[in-house]
């Protein structure tokens, strides 16, 4: 089994290499700039030159801590006309704007050239004063160089430089020269691309090879050390630093912007008295009252300015030493996918891992319980089915004895608590302890129908073998499950009958009775032609009645949609304007604030509170599930009371206990181990529907707000999570499969 199972993960290795590829190149197709979505792509109009360059310099420090500032993989397979530094551009739209020109000229040195003097351009229209006609060739300049950086087509481009060369050449000031400069080598060197096309490098075939230092390793395997660990305090001073630089330039941004209104008023200030130099517009005592509100603003003006400087002083000492440690600081992307760090969200910066455990515990928990719940019952109730339709004389009650007591006693306790006559403690404890009374006198019935006459130490035995779980084994005692499942179903029918109105009362016990009236009568007229035979199909006909009836109400519970149920559940079952007495359920969430947030609340009714506001959600994704697995499972279970070992068993003389449990049922249990391969990414990837319409916090709901909000770190890790635990779940379906029938074999 060792070696089988060695092979097995062997095969799984290279299976997950394959689907950690094909999901990486999901990852490089998804739409969207992920280091613009986390620093912020704000409106560029209104930048400076230096704050375009700090933002630059912000990009490329986000771009390495995301780790994109590397090459896609180990190698590539391109042409000779493509660099082998195209990754060390950045921005993708501008990797993208280099890539389209390489592809129509061929010449990456003269493209690269072309990009970084568009650069130049941009640059430098951004320095350009915000005042006045300037203002105008400033904005126009700026938006014309921003599309020529989307441009590569080059008809489009040379009409957006003959734009932007007539726009700047109308101006007459003199802070246009170095802009007017700048587009003449601009215009150069798109000549100069032109006539330097290279072509036919693009028809040459090159292979570039990058070594691991890429992306894909560092998603995959991460840059971080394996084996030691890093020294962190330079890392520290520098986040430090960024700090203190952040806060010094807010202050020196709301003194620039505090000072703008007296710089306005000194500058008109100063246009009045040249204007009245030249034309006397007003007399003496106006011109010295002017002068003197001008001294006043000057004196304002140059008080910020005294509390500007330091501070423009103290920002470039520390950028200076910052950008000192940066040069000898290496800065790790992560530690990989395999250790654990499955990256940053581009939405809030935080850590994915974070994002999908505060999920994750949600649906875990909601579907365990669903995935529980459903074998548990599916299993007993396919084979009960089997059984109906294969021997019609032998059917399970419906409602025994001790059922009808547990239902009753369930039925009061229910009521009671929601009148308010018991607390909550005591209406739990009895709960639990009505179920385990009835599972424990079946369990009882069950070894007094095998001992015959019990005798003390049979009963001592019984007891012994109860505590040692030698009775709780699932061919023997699976159907207990199946016999609690409709103590819960007529406890809920008698409590929904206590809770409708008189006539629907009335109606529902009239019409049954006058129903077996009606027959009881036609039997006793046709009594003298019936015979013995009769009895034998009677027990026939109410075991076809059984196989027919679970099968029409498992096939209605599969083909309603879960969405619908849960819709329906919430209109009846949380609100009292449909006729009901009580609000049975919350309408929402997955727990109430005010006993999360009590510390004075024990961990039970915490966890009971949490159980009761997910029975709703869990019901709505037990049913359908619930009711394909019984399907299969009496599938299956025909089948193999078809074949002939079955058949010889029964000559043999075994009993039908016997031949079901053990002979029958393990080569029956195929179709739940395939099933059983998908619980896995079933129990990660969560029910979307179910958890939007009762606003439960889970898997289903984030990775639909990630798909909306572009935050696909969170996308394909849920991906790769539910690749792997399928990969997982296929190898425990094939060693199930060996230890379920002996037949097959490991080798």
């Amino acid at each position: 089994m060792f070696q089988y199972i060695v092979k097995r993960i062997l095969i799984f290795i290279p299976t997950f290499l394959a689907i950690s590829l094909i999901i990486f190149g999901l990852s490089k197709l998804a739409p969207g700039d992920p280091v613009n979505q986390m620093v912020g792509d704000g409106p560029q109009g209104s930048l400076g030159a230096q704050n375009l360059l700090s933002s630059e310099e912000n990009y490329l420090m986000k771009s390495r801590k995301l780790g994109l500032d590397k090459p896609s993989f180990y190698f590539a397979f391109t042409s000779a006309a493509y660099p082998k530094d195209l990754y060390k551009i950045i921005k993708s739209e501008h990797r993208n704007l280099v890539s389209r020109l390489i592809s129509v000229y061929g010449n990456a040195d003269a493209v690269k050239a072309y990009y970084q003097q568009l650069r130049m351009v941009l640059i430098t229209c951004t320095a350009l004063p915000e005042r006045g006609e300037l203002f105008e060739i400033r904005r126009g300049s700026r938006d014309i160089t921003e599309e020529l950086l989307k441009d590569y087509q080059e008809k489009t481009i040379q009409y957006k430089l003959d734009r932007l060369n007539e726009m700047v050449n109308k101006g007459r000031f003199e802070g246009l020269n170095d802009l007017k400069s700048e587009v003449l080598k601009l215009k150069l060197t798109f000549n100069n691309l032109k006539k330097n096309a290279k072509p036919y490098k693009l028809y040459i075939p090159a292979v570039q090879i990058y070594g691991f230092d890429n992306q894909y390793h560092t998603w995959m395997f991460g840059d971080y050390p394996w084996f030691k660990s890093v020294d962190s305090t330079n890392y520290r001073k520098v986040e430090k630093l960024y700090k203190e630089i952040g806060q010094f330039r807010n202050k020196e941004d709301s003194l620039i912007r505090l000072q703008k209104p007296y710089l306005a008023k000194m500058r008109l200030l100063n246009e009045l008295i040249g204007a009245n130099d030249s034309t006397r517009l007003f007399r003496n005592k106006s011109l010295d009252s002017i002068k003197t509100v001008l001294t006043k603003v000057e004196e304002v003006v140059l008080d910020f300015n005294s509390q500007i400087d330091p501070l423009s002083k103290q920002i470039g000492k520390l950028s200076a030493e910052k950008d000192a440690l940066n040069k000898t600081l290496k800065v790790y992307a992560g530690k990989g996918f395999l250790r654990g760090d499955f990256g940053t969200s581009y939405t809030n910066g935080l850590p994915v891992t974070k994002r999908l455990t505060d999920a994750l515990f949600w649906t875990i928990l909601m579907n365990l319980l669903s995935i529980l719940i459903s074998y548990l019952i599916s299993i007993p109730l396919g084979v009960q089915s089997a059984f109906w339709k294969k021997h019609t004389n032998s059917y399970e009650p419906l409602l025994s004895t001790e059922a009808f007591l547990s239902a009753i006693l369930m039925v009061c306790l229910f009521y009671f608590y929601l009148d308010g006559s018991i607390s909550y403690n005591l209406f739990f404890y009895g709960l639990i302890l009505t179920n385990l009374s009835f599972l424990f006198y079946s369990l009882w019935l069950k070894e007094k129908a095998n001992q015959g006459n019990l005798t003390l130490g049979s009963i001592l035995r019984f007891w012994m073998n109860l505590f040692r779980f030698r009775l709780l084994n699932l061919a023997d005692n699976s159907i207990l499950v199946l016999k609690l499942m409709y103590v819960w179903i007529w406890a809920l029918m008698f409590f929904l009958f206590i809770l409708i109105p008189l006539i629907a009362k009335f109606l529902i016990i009239s019409i049954p009775l006058a129903i077996w009236g009606i027959r009881r009568l036609r039997g006793k007229l046709k009594e003298k032609t019936r015979n013995f035979s009769i009895s034998i199909r009677g027990i026939y006909a109410k075991g076809s009645y059984m196989d027919n009836l679970s099968t029409t109400v498992l096939f209605i519970l599969y083909s309603l949609p879960s969405f619908w149920i849960g819709t329906l559940l919430i209109v009846f079952f949380t609100t009292k304007n449909y006729g009901l007495m009580y609000d049975w359920f919350p309408t929402s969430g997955v727990q109430s604030m005010e006993l999360a947030n009590n510390p004075d609340v024990s961990f039970t009714e915490k966890y009971m509170d949490i159980l009761y506001h997910l029975f709703l959600p869990t019901f709505c994704i037990t049913i359908s599930s619930f009711a394909y697995l019984s399907r299969q499972m009496r599938g299956a279970m025909l089948g193999v009371l078809r074949q002939d070992y079955i058949r010889t068993a029964d000559s043999k003389g075994l009993s039908e206990h016997k031949v079901i449990w053990k002979h029958a049922f393990r080569n029956s249990l195929f179709p739940i181990i395939t099933l059983f391969s998908s619980v896995f990414p079933r129990a990660l990837s969560g029910a979307i529907a179910i958890e939007l319409i009762y606003n439960v916090p889970g898997m289903g709901v984030l990775v639909l707000r990630a798909i909306g909000e572009r935050d696909w770190p969170i996308v394909f890790t849920v991906a790769m999570l539910a690749a792997i635990l399928t990969l997982i779940g296929n190898l425990i379906a094939d060693i199930l499969y060996a230890v379920v029938d002996p037949r097959i074999s490991f080798k």
